[in-house]
Order: structure tokens, then sequence, then C-alpha cells
């Protein structure tokens, strides 16, 4: 299984595709200055594309990076990693409405760290 995983920052975007069977990472991608000129980069089958690209905010960024993945591998899941899930979020959890708000309700935990809010 080929689990995408990302993990959103204050102005970044990083993701790795990982065999979940094998444990090898078979792409990733780095979004650095979102909001601004950003730094865009992408590792798939020992190539790098780097190149500056205007991404305005995080859906953006994650839009431009989720169709390149798709593009590049069949992608069968995802994951978000969060800074801070309070007490309530120590394991991975199936994400509804109900934890999007939850998770929302934590962000004065690490204020910096947790990126916008959560979109469904």
């Amino acid at each position: 299984m080929n689990v995408l995983v990302l993990n959103c920052g204050s102005s970044t975007l990083k993701c790795q595709t990982i065999d979940s069977s094998t444990e090898r990472c078979l792409a990733r991608s780095l979004v650095d200055g979102i909001g601004k000129e950003a730094l865009v980069e992408l590792r798939a089958d020992g190539e790098t594309t780097s190149e500056p690209r205007h991404v305005g905010d995080h859906g953006k960024a994650a839009q431009l990076v989720l169709e390149w993945a798709g593009e590049q591998i069949d992608v069968d899941s995802m994951g978000h990693r969060v800074v801070h899930g309070g007490s309530r979020f120590v394991h991975p959890t199936l994400v509804d409405q109900d934890v999007i708000d939850a998770i929302d309700g934590t962000d004065h935990l690490a204020p910096f760290t947790t990126g916008p809010p959560s979109q469904p």
C-alpha cells in the first residue's frame, strides 16, 4: 500500500509517499515559502526538480503536490501529521469534521506549527 503523508507547517508543505510494505520512500516533495515566491522541490525515481513558483496558500500547495504525486505513483491512502492533537489524539485517527474541529481547537498548544485552519 502506498501512503502519502502530508506535514503542513506555517509556510511549508512537506510530503512523502511511502510503500508501507517495504517502508521505502517512493517520492517526496517540499513547498517552502507558501504565500510568496516559494521553492518547490519534487523528487521521484532518483530525479529532483527544483524551481521557484508563486504558491499563494496551503490549498494551492497541496493541489500542486497531490497532482504531481498522483502522476508519479498510485496513492492508496493519505495521512496528515499534526504537531499537537492535545490529549485526545495520540494515535492515528480517521478524520471527520469533529476531529478537524478538535484539532483546530488545539492551535494554542503549538501556534506556529499547526499551519492554517484544517479543511476537510
